[in-house]
């Protein structure tokens, strides 16, 4: 049998969230805005629309914001009396805009209790190193994929970012007379925009004295490379150190936002529930997957998301049935 906390139910609102290219000018943002506008009026449902960018509401001339992306936001309001459920106008509104130059995420509910019971499937992955957390959660995706049930369905890596790793060979280091930490600060040094110099007082009031340096003299990933500075050898003598002969260089990607527990870093894997499925059931097919999976040494894998909360209820409403019949013997 499939259990849910809290049902999805209709409400009379729903929202959406345009969402254009880089690049595109207000008088382009608004053009687009207003065809999806038009699109939603057309769906019979709906009431009326109001939109947002940028903070005001976009009827009252109001800019967008200066995102890279920039996006346009719209309240859709329902008519009380209505033959359609917010999942049938969800699936109309995509369906007459998918056409349009842009990207339009329809939500068929504005209460969303998901940050108080979780949603869909999710999966906590802990350790240290990202390489292998990220390993790990496309390990999970990929069992998530093979679920059935599940749909958009992420490996926790999905906003990540391209960085460029410089790896030190501690021996060719050491020839130098120089440590990691060492390395480290002078390629920090190297890649500060700015430096504080001084301090002056005047009246009485401390002004900080910041040098900049010359755009042409900033490293970025391709100067770094060429970078070289002065240390003082294991034989007393000042050397000349390019970087490249004592450290390899490397690209890879890393999550924009690392989250941490403690002192272990964390990374969630999940999937949402498909449409006609319920999160238990779909939960009970990936766990018999899920329960075969060893993780590596140093590194563990917890179940999270509605359906942990749903188990949570129910041991505790089992409890609480147990203590009440305890309760009703002992004042019989």
């Amino acid at each position: 049998m499939g259990m849910s906390i809290i049902p999805q139910t209709d409400t009379d609102q729903m929202m959406a969230t345009m969402t254009m290219p880089k690049g595109t000018t207000n008088d382009e943002l608004y053009e687009m805005s207003g065809k999806v506008m038009e699109q939603i009026l057309s769906v019979e449902s709906v009431d009326n629309v109001g939109a947002m960018a940028g903070g005001g509401m976009l009827m009252m001339g109001m800019g967008s914001d200066s995102s890279d992306e920039p996006q346009i936001s719209f309240y859709i309001m329902l008519k009380e009396k209505r033959g359609q459920s917010n999942k049938q106008v969800e699936n109309e509104i995509n369906e007459k805009t998918k056409d349009l130059a842009c990207t339009l995420a329809v939500e068929s509910s504005t209460m969303d209790i998901s940050a108080l019971t979780g949603s869909g499937i999710a999966v906590e992955i802990r350790g240290s190193d990202l390489d292998t957390l990220a390993e790990i959660g496309q390990d999970i995706a990929d069992m998530l994929e093979k679920t059935e049930g599940t749909t958009d369905v992420k490996n926790g890596m999905a906003k990540n970012k391209e960085e460029t790793r410089i790896i030190v060979d501690k021996q060719k280091a050491m020839e130098y007379g120089l440590t990691t930490a060492q390395v480290y600060q002078q390629v920090a040094t190297a890649l500060s925009s700015s430096t504080s110099a001084t301090t002056i007082t005047v009246e009485g009031k401390d002004y900080p004295i910041i040098v900049l340096s010359d755009d042409k003299d900033k490293l970025d990933t391709e100067k770094i490379k060429d970078y070289s500075f002065k240390a003082t050898g294991m034989d007393g003598e000042e050397k000349t150190v390019q970087l490249s002969d004592i450290a390899t260089f490397e690209l890879a990607k890393t999550p924009a936002t690392i989250i941490r527990d403690g002192q272990t870093r964390v990374l969630t894997a999940s999937a949402a529930i498909a449409d006609g499925y319920n999160v238990s059931l779909v939960s009970r097919d990936f766990e018999s997957a899920f329960n075969a999976y060893k993780a590596p040494t140093g590194y563990s894998v917890t179940m999270a998301g509605e359906n942990t909360s749903i188990n949570d209820t129910m041991r505790d409403a089992v409890f609480m049935i147990a203590f009440a019949i305890v309760m009703i013997y002992l004042i019989m």
